[in-house]
């Protein structure tokens, strides 16, 4: 069972928030992208003409473009976690929110190279890694001891909430932006998905303003009837 009172104290509220903006807008990427690199591969020559984006990736070349942000997040995860264990979760969080949204302002803004698909990736990949790993602690950071495995949970059923709607809304801009005449997207709504993730990340930062660094509730020395090591 689920304790609603948990979910309504404003530090696990404000993590679960963020956990569902960090995946609308990291979703609303992964689904786009596919599509614009591989356009206009398999169109004819006429209609491919008119498209004026895209590289006509293969499949396998479309799984390459996806590289740099995995192997960002290999690398930045453990920083995160090193940073956030000095610091506290939340600057951590701060950080990927603004690397991640840097990454989907310049996709918005800059994708006529591969290249710049491939850099803006690797920031995302930071933001994504630096994101998770803060979101995480501050869920059992801000749970009692009782509640972490429930509080864990929401969390990332809040994630995998954004990430279900942050699909579905860049799927349908994509699919109402079209070349006239046919069923093609057209550039203007792959940008306005990739600048809807920008969007989404930037609002994350706002509940971070409640998220100081987080005092553990998941038992004190005291609580446990302890007395503390002198």
């Amino acid at each position: 069972m689920v304790d609603l009172e948990m979910l309504s104290r404003p530090k696990m509220a404000a993590t679960n928030v963020v956990a569902a903006l960090v995946g609308f807008s990291m979703f609303s990427t992964f689904i786009s992208l596919p599509a614009f690199v591989e356009i206009p591969a398999g169109l004819p020559e006429a209609i491919a003409d008119r498209v004026g984006y895209g590289f006509g990736a293969s499949p396998i070349e479309t799984g390459l473009f996806f590289i740099p942000s995995s192997l960002a997040m290999i690398v930045a995860g453990p920083f995160a976690g090193s940073l956030g264990t000095r610091l506290g979760p939340t600057i951590p969080l701060r950080i990927g929110l603004v690397s991640a949204g840097t990454g989907l302002l310049l996709f918005a803004l800059f994708h006529s190279q591969p290249w710049h698909v491939f850099a803006w990736m690797a920031l995302l990949g930071v933001g994504i890694a630096f994101a998770f790993a803060s979101i995480g602690k501050l869920a059992v950071d801000n749970a009692r001891r009782e509640e972490t495995g429930v509080a864990t949970g929401i969390n990332t059923i809040m994630r995998t909430i954004g990430a279900a709607l942050g699909a579905q809304v860049a799927a349908t801009i994509i699919s109402a932006n079209t070349l006239g005449g046919t069923s093609i997207p057209a550039e203007a709504g792959f940008t306005a998905a990739f600048a809807m993730g920008a969007i989404g990340t930037s609002l994350a930062l706002v509940p971070t303003l409640v998220l100081t660094r987080a005092q553990t509730h998941a038992g004190t020395v005291g609580e446990a009837g302890l007395e503390p090591a002198r």
